[in-house]
């Protein structure tokens, strides 16, 4: 009777629990790690698919504009700068649909939307979307000789290619949104969160049962371990506490990192950061420009131009060209 501390306390009823604490914590880690490995595989096709793609898209459309919009005109450089600065409001309006902001003051105020433009947004829904139809449609009038900018080479030709890339931008936003509006299965969710919350319990219940048996037994003198060896007992009881600490952190975190990867477009810490990679994209573009327009002043390659042309002119009156 000195071993008892009551019922549940004798070897059979922990051999008992600490056989089902054991099927339910593998159990558990089975349907965890399907759940943990989508949520990390979805979260990457946001980042690659979704804004990677539309961070790509962008800055292809500002490396056409920097070789085609060199001239320094007024319309070429308005040119330039719509596409950098409609590219850019379409990757923070992606961020702010998913995170459910609808508030565009701070666009504004950034420069990345005009008054007029937030105010024909404020009540559309895909506002992103709706900015990649603006520039297919900025793009439209280019090719077709519209606007006055300098003229776009083999127009006809390139259009197909221009306006598949602007589909590209639109496609990339919707993509990214999807994955964020459709999470994975809710039942199968709280099936986890049941499991989990279980499984934490009969682990506890374990540990402290098997705990209390060892501190509390009595010797042959009737004296309890944590009297007769304190230094055992205190250790019996770190461990207990440190494995009661390690399911909680394993199952708890994994549950939680899952449910976090869902919209990895948020404000967590752990979330992709939009305004680094706002900056990443603005730096690029204006890069493609500088390197443009600094080949253009220089006038790095004039050698090139005037050797095609008398080549041309050669060819045309029959007579080879030679460097």
């Amino acid at each position: 009777a000195g071993g008892s501390v009551g019922p549940l306390a004798n070897q059979e009823a922990e051999d008992a629990l600490e056989n089902l604490n054991t099927i339910i914590a593998g159990g558990l880690f089975f349907l965890l790690g399907p759940f943990v490995g989508t949520a990390c595989a979805r979260m990457w096709s946001v980042r690659t698919s979704g804004v990677g793609a539309l961070w790509g898209t962008v800055l292809n459309l500002s490396v056409l504009a920097a070789a085609w919009f060199h001239t320094g005109s007024v319309a070429d450089r308005s040119a330039r700068d719509l596409i950098k600065r409609l590219g850019l409001a379409s990757h923070a309006l992606l961020y702010k649909e998913a995170r459910g902001e609808d508030n565009l003051d701070d666009l504004v105020h950034a420069g990345l939307l005009l008054p007029e433009e937030a105010q024909a947004l404020a009540p559309l829904p895909s506002k992103g979307q709706v900015v990649w139809s603006w520039l297919t449609h900025f793009w439209a009038r280019v090719l077709s000789g519209e606007l006055d900018v300098t003229p776009v080479p083999h127009a006809a030709t390139l259009q197909p290619m221009i306006m598949q890339k602007c589909l590209n931008g639109q496609d990339a936003i919707g993509t990214a949104l999807t994955y964020i509006g459709c999470q994975q299965p809710y039942p199968y969710v709280h099936l986890l969160s049941l499991i989990t919350s279980v499984s934490l319990f009969v682990n506890a219940l374990a540990t402290g049962i098997h705990t209390g048996r060892h501190v509390y037994h009595a010797d042959g003198d009737g004296l309890t371990l944590l009297a007769s060896q304190p230094l055992n007992a205190c250790s019996l009881i770190a461990c207990a506490a440190l494995r009661v600490s390690a399911f909680t952190v394993i199952f708890s975190g994994l549950t939680a990192m899952g449910s976090s990867l869902d919209n990895p477009l948020g404000d967590d810490p752990s979330d992709l950061p939009g305004v680094s990679y706002s900056t990443f994209i603005k730096d690029g573009c204006e890069a493609w420009y500088a390197g443009v327009d600094r080949a253009v002043a220089g006038a790095w390659w004039e050698g090139l131009g005037v050797r095609h042309s008398q080549s041309t002119a050669r060819r045309g009156t029959g007579k080879d060209y030679e460097a």
